[in-house]
């Protein structure tokens, strides 16, 4: 879907006749600090996926109304990712 948005994007530029620039981009001035903040929540995260054990490891089931059992899986500290 983001191919179709970037063509369409395209397209429609080309026919204006507008082009953008790398130099036409804003690098905000707080972004180091928001990708250092980001590369630590992956390893954060990464590391709790290789010591918690896996939620479905003791997954209950319970039983729907339609009659299916669906695992019960508690969200792990990483799980808003």
């Amino acid at each position: 879907m983001l191919d179709k948005l970037k063509e369409l994007g395209f397209l429609y530029a080309t026919k204006a006749g507008v082009s953008i620039s790398i130099s036409d981009m804003v690098i905000p001035d707080v972004k180091s600090k928001l990708v250092g903040t980001a590369e630590h929540e992956v390893v954060k995260c990464s590391s709790n996926i290789s010591t918690v054990p896996s939620p479905m490891a003791n997954a209950t089931t319970k039983s729907s109304p339609s009659g299916r059992t669906s695992p019960s899986v508690l969200p792990t500290k990483c799980s808003r990712l």
